[in-house]
């Protein structure tokens, strides 16, 4: 545990160790090859409507697209991505490519990356997964800090394990 009691062990956030480290290395090797070097974002995913709070917080790389921190946000919730999901930011919905599956009003998640989404501290958003359960989540990036060679995404931090899927 650190200091104010956060739990640092895999296995409070709800997912097998070896679940945890693939899904994460998967999401690893997405990262845009363009020459500039990221920043990193310090995200507090929180489950809304749960008391006591089920919350996560996660570092990523600046150039991961909205279709990553997906990933990702599934991956440290515990969720098994086997429903829709959809991000609101800023007035604007952005959701999975295929049109058969979504509205078509979303914009493509896979063609925006969090540096084209111009972010900054304080900035806070919606992610919706599972539409028949309604798991709304609150986003708030709650710092950008300099961009290390060895950085890739990982779950710093979380509390208390999310309900089931389904």
């Amino acid at each position: 545990s650190g200091p104010d009691g956060d739990q640092h062990d895999k296995t409070q956030l709800g997912l097998a160790d070896g679940e945890f480290v693939e899904q994460l290395q998967e999401l690893t090797g997405e990262f845009e090859e363009d020459g500039s070097d990221p920043v990193v974002y310090q995200f507090k995913i929180t489950l809304d409507g749960i008391k006591p709070p089920i919350w996560r917080r996660l570092q990523t790389p600046s150039d991961f697209t909205l279709e990553s921190l997906s990933d990702m946000i599934q991956a440290v919730m515990g969720w098994e991505g086997g429903h829709l999901h959809a991000f609101e930011i800023d007035g604007e919905v952005y959701g999975p490519s295929d049109p058969a599956d979504w509205d078509d009003e979303a914009l493509d998640e896979c063609d925006y990356g969090l540096d084209d989404l111009v972010l900054s501290a304080k900035t806070r958003f919606k992610y919706r997964y599972d539409f028949g359960d309604d798991w709304s989540h609150t986003v708030v990036l709650e710092k950008i800090l300099p961009w290390k060679p060895e950085d890739g995404p990982v779950c710093v931090t979380g509390r208390r394990a999310c309900p089931p899927e389904d």
